[in-house]
């Protein structure tokens, strides 16, 4: 359904392209009333989120490029005077838009639950003990975040089959694996010296967790 709303989004505001549309920019929404984006589907909450950091951009209240040399505990704190954004979609901005691959959202509930399964533990994950068990990977526990994603798009058969590792990409993967595919491997190659294939992190996914310090399950889960 959020895509939906954003393609609506695009489709109203854009601006028009040679090909296609491109995302509004924020004085293409500034000056828009919530109601102009409920007929989109849009909530009035949901609307204020989108149009009020639209106007704090405009009139120089929030500078988006300020984020880029903040500390995390900077950038997360200024993302959430913004009104829509907590913890965890802040957390999101710092790993997919500013590259802070140390970042783990770790009010994801399902990334919880990837991370659990993954570590073969038997107790629920809250916030402050992923964050514990992810310290062991730092400063890497973003990549762990797109790793355990991955595993769960491919499971849900979006993904079919990976490109080869130094070959061309794999005709069978489907459009919506090819592009998440082409983001996570673009991510890892800018971050992380060498190719994804090559990644500590990569390593860290395939091997058992045994190999990087976690003797059993059972302890790990103590631990937490």
């Amino acid at each position: 359904m959020g895509i939906i709303l954003l393609n609506r989004l695009v489709e109203h505001y854009g601006r028009k392209l040679s090909r296609g549309q491109a995302f509004p920019e924020p004085n293409d929404l500034s000056s828009l009333d919530p109601e102009d984006l409920v007929p989109l589907g849009y909530s009035h909450n949901k609307a204020r989120a989108l149009i009020e950091p639209a106007q704090a951009i405009q009139d120089n209240r929030f500078h988006p490029a300020s984020l880029e040399d903040a500390s995390n505990e900077v950038a997360l704190a200024r993302l959430q005077q913004l009104r829509g954004i907590g913890r965890w979609t802040a957390e999101y901005v710092l790993l997919r838009d500013l590259g802070r691959t140390d970042v783990f959202p770790g009010d994801d509930v399902g990334a919880r639950n990837n991370l659990k399964q993954w570590l073969g533990l038997r107790k629920p994950l809250t916030y402050d003990c992923a964050q514990r068990v992810l310290k062991k990977w730092a400063p890497f526990e973003g990549l762990i975040y797109f790793h355990l994603l991955l595993n769960q798009q491919e499971r849900l058969g979006y993904l079919n089959q990976l490109p080869e590792r130094n070959g061309p990409a794999n005709r069978e993967l489907t459009p919506r694996g090819r592009r998440f595919f082409d983001y996570y491997a673009a991510l890892t190659c800018n971050t992380v010296s060498g190719a994804v294939s090559g990644s500590p992190i990569a390593a860290a996914y395939h091997a058992p967790p045994k190999r990087f310090g976690i003797s059993s399950a059972n302890s790990m889960a103590s631990s937490t």
